[in-house]
């Protein structure tokens, strides 16, 4: 049976029967986003290449919800898919799994704070706070610097707003590796941890988080945003080394800026960092058009380079995103 109808069928019989209800004020949430686009690249030393390109761009669809509870708890809960609206399964080439799990949780929530487990975004991840202004498109900053880690096996706490703008966040991941008497495995407690300190306000944004064996890296990240009337300019500086072995650290910066100009969000995002790639630097252009609140026309521009030549590249592109 195909994964996906099956998929389907399943959350729609989850929302028919009445399982998610209004009396527990969920919401069944999504955002389609697809761009075209235009893709040139090095091949070799003196060879250039092109294509075309449909591309979804981390569509996605949810229920989430919260019920309260006695001694003055909620339950809450999240489950959250990305659909590729554009291609097949890349690995069997049958399209049977374009579903792919984001962050889908179960937790508590009170006058404590908020316990969740599952997947999910680590602090670290969520410390960019909207400092990227390319998120899930080519020009994101997970293709410079390292961090934007989602991963599995996550129980965090965070605390409730102190001073109604500052939150902090702790998360641990247990390995959950089986000894075999040969090799040592992770199977402690918190064999990864990360965390962060927020604090956000209408006007700004700065974030200090931490990551400690999260991938196999061990990362801090300084962030800073700022709003002047209709202008926003933010900044990331991170600097990653490896948890274990050899290897040196390095660092990333990113910048961006943009301002809003009536319907239209005019973009500019630069990055540089040896993380990913040796000198590699990447400058983003773009702009948004607001058709209505939940829906935009976008373009963008982006042009990376390293110090190697065969890993150039330039996109250019136009999409359409939706939010429901």
């Amino acid at each position: 049976m195909n994964k996906t109808l099956l998929a389907v069928g399943t959350g729609a019989l989850f929302l028919g029967t009445g399982v998610v209800s209004a009396s527990e004020a969920a919401k069944v949430y999504g955002r389609a986003d697809v761009s075209y686009q235009y893709e040139s690249y090095k091949y070799g030393a003196d060879q250039d290449g092109n294509t075309f390109v449909l591309k979804s761009n981390a569509s996605r669809f949810g229920v989430k919800g919260k019920k309260a509870l006695d001694s003055d708890l909620s339950a809450i809960y999240q489950l959250e898919w990305e659909v590729d609206f554009t291609d097949k399964d890349t690995k069997n080439g049958d399209g049977d799994n374009i579903l792919k799990a984001r962050n889908s949780f179960i937790g508590l929530t009170g006058g404590f704070g908020t316990v969740i487990a599952g997947t999910h975004d680590t602090p670290l991840k969520k410390a960019q706070g909207k400092v990227d202004l390319f998120g899930d498109l080519e020009a994101d900053i997970k293709h410079v610097i390292e961090g934007e880690v989602r991963t599995n096996n996550v129980l965090q706490y965070s605390t409730p707003k102190i001073a109604d703008s500052v939150v902090a966040n702790f998360a641990i991941v247990p390995g959950e590796g089986t000894e075999d008497g040969v090799s040592d495995v992770d199977n402690g407690v918190a064999d990864a941890i990360s965390a962060s300190v927020v604090y956000s306000t209408d006007e700004f944004f700065a974030a200090f988080a931490m990551d400690d064996s999260v991938g196999g890296l061990d990362s801090i990240r300084l962030t800073g945003q700022v709003k002047v009337q209709d202008a926003k300019i933010g900044v990331i500086y991170q600097i990653s080394e490896p948890s274990e072995g050899p290897g040196d650290d390095e660092d990333g910066i990113i910048l961006s800026a943009s301002y809003k100009l009536g319907k239209e969000t005019l973009k500019f995002q630069y990055g540089v960092s040896d993380m990913k790639d040796a000198g590699l630097e990447q400058v983003s252009v773009g702009i948004d058009h607001k058709l209505e609140k939940k829906t935009k026309l976008y373009a963008f521009l982006t042009s990376t380079t390293t110090d190697v030549d065969t890993d150039e590249e330039l996109i250019l592109a136009a999409g359409i995103q939706h939010k429901f």
